[in-house]
C-alpha cells in the first residue's frame, strides 16, 4: 500500500489490516484456481483451423454489426442531448478540446450519466468485436468506418470525461479478438498478434499518461507538484489501484462484512438496458447505496473513488457467499476462455469484449 504521508496528502488514512489482505489474496488464488478448472471443463477436445459459418450466418453476423454499431450511436445522440438540456453548449465542448481551464469540469457536470442512455454506449465494443469477425470471414467487407466512428467517440469520452477505459475496452476488444482468429500468415505474423494484449501492460501507462497530461497536468497538477509529469503520471496511475483497496477497506472497517445488497457486485443487472429504470427504485432507494456515498464523502478521495473488486464482495455478500461467487465467476470465465480458444464463436465474442474487464478485476467491479 501507498505510504501514511501520502493517505494524509489524500485526506483519508489507510484502512487495510493484515486480515483483509489475507482475505484479498485468498480470494484471488480462489478465482485463479477455478478459472484454471474451468478451463479445463471447458477446452473439450481441440479444433484446427478455425471456424467457418455458412452464408446466411455471416449475413445475420453483418446484420448484428449494424444494429449494435447504431445502438452505440443512438446511445451517444441521447446522451448529448441531454447534455443539451442540461445547458451543454458548443463553447463548452470547444473549450474541452482546447483544454481550457474548467470546461472539462463543466462538460462532466452537464454530461453526467442517464440511466438507459449511457449503457447503450456500452455496445461499441461488442461491435468492435463483430467488425474482426466479419473481416476474418470476408476481407472485402469494408465496415472499418465503423470502427473508426466509435474509437473517435471513445477517444472524445476519454477526453471529456476521463473514462480512459472506455477508449481502451474499445481498442483492446478488438486487439484481443484479432489474436484469437490469426490462423493464417506467416508464422512470426500469428505470434504477434498472440502477444498483441501482453502489450496492452506496457500501453496502458503510457495511455493513461497522455490523457492525464490533458486533463489534470496542464491546467492544475503542473504548477503544483513538486517532482516531473513522469513521475506525476506514474504516482496516480498507482494510486488509482491502491485506493481502491483502500475505500473497500474503510467500507469494511465500518460496516463490517456482509450479507448485504449486492449494488455493485451485480451492477451488471442493476445497469442493463430496459432494467436499469425497472430497478432504479431498488438501487437508489436502498440504504446501503447511500451509507458508501456517505462514507465517502466523509473519509475518501473524491479523485478516487472505486472499490476493489475482492474488497467489494466481502463488503456486500460476506466471506463464504463472496468465495462461492468468485469461485462460480472463476469457473464461467475459464469455461469461456478454454471454448474460445477451441474456436466457438460466441465464447470468443464474449471473451474478447470482456478482457479488459478480466484483467481490471484487482480495482473495479467490471
Amino acid at each position: 500500500m501507498a505510504s501514511d504521508e501520502t493517505f494524509r496528502r489524500l485526506g483519508t488514512q489507510d484502512f487495510t489490516t493484515s486480515e483483509m489482505v489475507t482475505r484479498y489474496l485468498a480470494l484471488t488464488l480462489l478465482l485463479a484456481m477455478s478459472a484454471a478448472a474451468g478451463y479445463v471443463l471447458g477446452r473439450g477436445a481441440p479444433r484446427h483451423g478455425g471456424w467457418s459459418i455458412a452464408d446466411w450466418q455471416a449475413a445475420r453476423l453483418a446484420t448484428l454489426v449494424r444494429f449494435f454499431f447504431w445502438i452505440t450511436i443512438v446511445g451517444y445522440v441521447l446522451w448529448l442531448a441531454v447534455g443539451a438540456v442540461r445547458g451543454l453548449r458548443a463553447e463548452d465542448v470547444l473549450g474541452v478540446l482546447l483544454q481550457r481551464e474548467g470546461a472539462i469540469y463543466r462538460a462532466k457536470l452537464m454530461l453526467t450519466p442517464v440511466a438507459g442512455v449511457s449503457t447503450l454506449t456500452q455496445f461499441g465494443p461488442t461491435c468492435m468485436v463483430l467488425l474482426v469477425v466479419c473481416r476474418r470471414i470476408d476481407a472485402r467487407i469494408a465496415f472499418w468506418k465503423y470502427g473508426l466512428v466509435i474509437v473517435s467517440l471513445s477517444a472524445v469520452r476519454a477526453m471529456v470525461f476521463a473514462e480512459r477505459l472506455a477508449l481502451v475496452e474499445t481498442l483492446v476488444a478488438a486487439t484481443v479478438m484479432c489474436a484469437l482468429t490469426q490462423h493464417a500468415g506467416s508464422p512470426s505474423r500469428r505470434t504477434a498478434w498472440a502477444l498483441a494484449p501482453a502489450l496492452g501492460f506496457v500501453a496502458l501507462p503510457v495511455v493513461f499518461g497522455l490523457f492525464e497530461y490533458s486533463r489534470s497536468w496542464v491546467n492544475f497538477y503542473a504548477s503544483r507538484y513538486s517532482g516531473s509529469f513522469v513521475d506525476f503520471a506514474i504516482e496516480r496511475l498507482t494510486l488509482y489501484y491502491v485506493t481502491s483497496v483502500n475505500n473497500g477497506a474503510m467500507a469494511i472497517s465500518f460496516d463490517g462484512l456482509g450479507p448485504r445488497f449486492p449494488a455493485d457486485t451485480l451492477a451488471v443487472a442493476w445497469t442493463a438496458p430496459g432494467l436499469q429504470q425497472l430497478f432504479a427504485p431498488l438501487v437508489n432507494g436502498n440504504s446501503a447505496v447511500h451509507r458508501l456515498e456517505q462514507l465517502r464523502e466523509a473519509f475518501g478521495d473524491p479523485e478516487y473513488t472505486n472499490r476493489a473488486f475482492f474488497m467489494n464482495v466481502q463488503y456486500e455478500l460476506g466471506l463464504v457467499l463472496a468465495a462461492l461467487f468468485v469461485v462460480a465467476l472463476g469457473l464461467a470465465l475459464g469455461a469461456i476462455y478454454g471454448r474460445g480458444l477451441n474456436q466457438h464463436l460466441p465464447s470468443l465474442v464474449l471473451y474478447a469484449t470482456l478482457f479488459v474487464g478480466f484483467i481490471e478485476v484487482g480495482r473495479i467491479t467490471y
